[in-house]
């Protein structure tokens, strides 16, 4: 496969910005990455135009469509394992109809010659799949923490294995979430979802996972659930979907929130996959680096076994979030940590 090369616009500093009175802060400019495939166009040729301008507006079915989740149990020939009286409670409440516990099993992992028994759910799309009418009619913050239980519980979610490659995989991977979890397919249908998942992540991320070695099997399963899943949070709001819904404090506080995920991540506090070096989902995304180029925009259908006519390139510059970035003002870590995405020196 063609690489990618990666042309980026050198970041301008502000020639007016002064430091601030005893914090030792600058404000930035930045600006998006251009990206080319080795497939330029010929002199006289146009190239292809990006056609979505988020994950969202490629992949989410627009509302009273079928959930991808939905045609791919009927492609799969698999049913929802509980009926829509289940999912209610006698409040007239969704409710989660089992114990997330119940749905799994112990099976045996060996690492490094070593012995685990580590506990896996079984048919965790199917448990989580929740009637099509409940989820028309859930609320988003009802539907949000279906997902989140459904991620923190050991479904399907997002993972790439390294950033070198994460353009190759992400799409891949987001179409596959979505293809396991109609509650996260209803929710960012909605106005709202960003209000919801924002304040998710917030407390969430209060308790951030930490750092654990591979040594403890069972621990790091667990935690990687949990990372993995506001991974995929900080995804959904990275969108500019997200970015129009949120006020601009809360778009300052996400940034720096996100940052001092980071910092944490880069000084090894926190827990992480990639071995080569911590980095951070939200950053990723605004700068383009989850998204196929033109030439390879379209998931073969074998692949994803989803429907079929997903295709075209999301836009991989000039995400909104970059306006916020450009406003705030950072000390010399958090720019180190920004040029890491937004600077190619």
């Amino acid at each position: 496969m063609k690489k990618r090369i990666a042309f980026v616009i050198v970041a301008l500093a502000v020639a007016s910005s002064l430091l601030t009175s005893g914090c030792g802060t600058k404000k930035y400019s930045y600006v998006g990455k251009l990206f080319e495939s080795e497939n330029t166009a010929a002199e006289g040729e146009t190239q292809e135009v990006a056609e979505y301008k988020s994950l969202i507006e490629k992949y989410v079915s627009k509302s009273g469509e079928p959930y991808m989740a939905h045609n791919y149990m009927l492609n799969k020939h698999i049913s929802a394992e509980h009926t829509a009286e289940e999912w209610l409670g006698a409040d007239g409440k969704i409710k989660l109809p089992f114990n997330p516990d119940d749905i799994k099993e112990m099976d045996t992992m060996v690492y490094e010659g070593i012995s685990y028994e580590v506990a896996y759910p079984v048919r965790a799309m199917e448990n989580y799949y929740v009637p099509d009418e409940i989820a028309a009619n859930a609320t988003t913050e009802e539907l949000a923490e279906i997902f989140i239980s459904y991620g923190y519980n050991g479904g399907y979610t997002t993972w790439v294995s390294a950033r070198y490659n994460c353009y190759y995989e992400y799409e891949h991977q987001f179409a596959f979430l979505l293809s396991y979890s109609n509650a996260l397919e209803e929710s960012l249908r909605r106005s709202d979802f960003a209000k919801v998942y924002y304040e998710k992540y917030m407390a969430e991320t209060e308790n951030t996972p930490e750092k654990c070695e591979r040594t403890d099997y069972p621990r790091y399963v667990e935690l990687s659930r949990k990372t993995d899943t506001l991974d995929v949070i900080e995804v959904l709001l990275a969108q500019p979907e997200a970015y129009e819904q949120l006020t601009y404090k809360q778009r300052e506080t996400l940034v720096r929130r996100v940052l001092e995920r980071e910092k944490q991540g880069e000084e090894g506090k926190l827990f992480f996959r990639d071995s080569e070096e911590y980095w951070t989902r939200f950053f990723a995304c605004i700068a383009g680096e989850l998204y196929l180029p033109a030439d390879m925009a379209e998931i073969p259908v074998t692949n994803a076994g989803l429907k079929e006519g997903v295709a075209g390139a999301i836009e991989r510059d000039n995400n909104p979030w970059l306006d916020t970035i450009n406003r705030m003002k950072f000390t010399e870590e958090e720019q180190k940590i920004l040029e890491k995405y937004f600077v190619k020196r």
